[in-house]
């Protein structure tokens, strides 16, 4: 991402963020790192999402945690793209 970006841990704000942007949360399959898979976003105007299996925030943030992931978007709150990727802290 640009020099732009914000990246954070908290998730509270990871949540509004996504949200904000019709964003739910989602695990995709990794190719044998996990078992449960990797965090995800489907958007509703975004890619089709495909592999994506909807999980509970609860969930997202479990596997969040366990791989020790930041959330990097776009420093402007007011960014209306659902530009974002996780990185690893």
């Amino acid at each position: 991402m640009s020099d732009a970006s914000r990246s954070t841990t908290d998730h509270d704000e990871i949540r509004t963020w996504v949200e904000a942007r019709g964003g739910t949360p989602a695990l995709i399959a990794s190719l044998g790192r996990h078992e449960d898979g990797v965090p995800a976003v489907v958007f509703p105007a975004g890619p089709s999402g495909e592999g994506a299996v909807p999980t509970t925030w609860a969930r997202w943030f479990e596997v969040f945690e366990r791989d020790s992931l930041a959330f990097v978007r776009p420093a402007d709150v007011d960014a209306a793209a659902p530009f974002f990727e996780l990185a690893q802290r």
